[in-house]
């Protein structure tokens, strides 16, 4: 069986902790070292999806990105950088369709966008395949919003339970003390932030998403404020919802493993 995901970074430790967070999303990685190793094996196995630093020795990740998308016109890639991209890199990578991602492991963002690229629905997920990452609450007053998205997660291996108000969900929190709660920001009684205060107080290791129906800079400001790891906005995929979750409980069961405190925001 192929490699799903090549990884190329001169970088042996910050690949190895990318590494393991791939894997731990259920993903088969393999490591290479340099760009003739990446062309050799691109020949030889397709793998789902290619991530290159951009400055991987000796010719550079968007000179591999162009020699990858030679060979296969369907590759996902995706190129790890320091900083944000220049103009003129910007302007390469849209032609050759290689998405750039800031390096950032000590936060959630990076793998958040690594898995966005690579799950695709039509992968079989194994029953309970990521309980071990931890429960999930997922808390809306509107039961057709609500059920599905439970009733999805579960589906793609995650434990996931459900509450339909703030009481509710603290009572949840209290007996089961999920490791991430995804809130809707606008419900009667205890709204999301209020929620995400009290949850906070109660364990801040808990990790909080809150959904808004619009963003509002004021609310995110002050979600961020109250320790809430990422603001949704309304609409969203499944694909995006799934890969956000699963970063998260990644990245923080990493922090905590490591007995670190993940980093919040961008």
């Amino acid at each position: 069986m192929p490699p799903e995901v090549v990884l190329a970074d001169n970088d042996t430790s910050l690949r190895s902790r990318l590494r393991d967070m791939l894997i731990a999303a259920g993903h088969n990685v393999e490591c290479l070292s340099d760009d003739n190793e990446i062309i050799s094996r691109l020949r030889t196995k397709r793998p789902h999806l290619l991530i290159v630093d951009k400055d991987l020795a000796p010719a550079g990740g968007i000179q591999v990105a162009r020699k990858a998308r030679e060979l296969d016109r369907d590759l996902k890639i995706a190129l790890l950088t320091k900083e944000n991209l220049g103009a003129e890199d910007k302007s390469k990578t849209l032609t050759l369709n290689v998405r750039g991602i800031k390096k950032d492991l000590d936060s959630h963002f990076t793998l958040k966008t690594l898995l966005e690229i690579r799950i695709e629905f039509n992968d079989k997920v194994e029953e309970n395949r990521h309980f071990h990452l931890g429960k999930v609450l997922l808390v809306d007053d509107t039961a057709e919003i609500r059920t599905p998205l439970k009733i999805f997660l579960n589906m793609r291996g995650l434990d996931v339970s459900e509450a339909g108000d703030g009481r509710q969900a603290l009572s949840r929190v209290y007996a089961e003390r999920p490791r991430l709660a995804v809130i809707d920001e606008r419900m009667p009684g205890m709204n999301g932030t209020e929620l995400l205060k009290n949850i906070k107080e109660f364990d801040s290791s808990i990790q909080v998403i809150l959904i808004s129906g619009a963003y509002d800079p004021d609310n995110s400001q002050k979600a961020e404020e109250l320790g809430a790891c990422d603001y949704l906005i309304k609409p969203f995929s499944l694909q995006y919802l799934e890969a956000l979750v699963l970063s998260v409980l990644i990245v923080s069961r990493k922090a905590r493993d490591g007995k670190t405190d993940i980093a919040c925001g961008q």
